[in-house]
């Protein structure tokens, strides 16, 4: 395997997209069943946001970057770091779900299912630089950006 490949495919990558899916799940069944009973695309997708993102904290925290500090400093810091680099996401998939669903007049899930991609890949960005960056310091994460 290439040199690249090794760093982008290790455990820690290969947990956040498990991760990611179960998280994305949980962003897709919230969606669906408020959508099902006739919400608006808009709350449902804030909503659905909202459940997966207490999930997906939890679960980065503990099963991908290890970041086992229980500190109540630490995990406020983490959380509030992890809470604001997904608004950031979370705004950019309202924002690309008004435009494709709202302006472009695309198909709902068809339009969920690209701002899911583009979300999952920036969440990774942002978790691994800004968010659970105290635990590669420690040596308790795997580092993907190490030579």
């Amino acid at each position: 395997m290439g040199g690249w490949i090794k760093k982008l495919v290790n455990a820690e990558t290969v947990s956040y997209v498990v991760v990611g899916m179960l998280t994305t799940a949980v962003d897709w069944a919230v969606y669906t069943v408020l959508w099902a009973a006739g919400a608006d695309y808009r709350v449902s997708t804030v909503v659905g946001w909202l459940a997966a993102v207490v999930f997906a904290f939890v679960a980065n925290k503990w099963l991908v970057f290890r970041a086992r500090s229980m500190s109540p400093v630490r995990v406020m810091g983490e959380f509030a770091a992890f809470v604001a680099c997904r608004a950031g996401t979370g705004l950019l998939v309202l924002l690309g779900m008004m435009f494709f669903v709202g302006v472009c007049g695309f198909y709902e899930f068809a339009s969920k299912a690209v701002m899911s991609v583009i979300s999952l890949a920036l969440n990774y960005v942002l978790s691994k630089l800004f968010v659970f960056r105290e635990s590669r310091r420690s040596g308790t994460a795997h580092d993907v950006f190490r030579g």
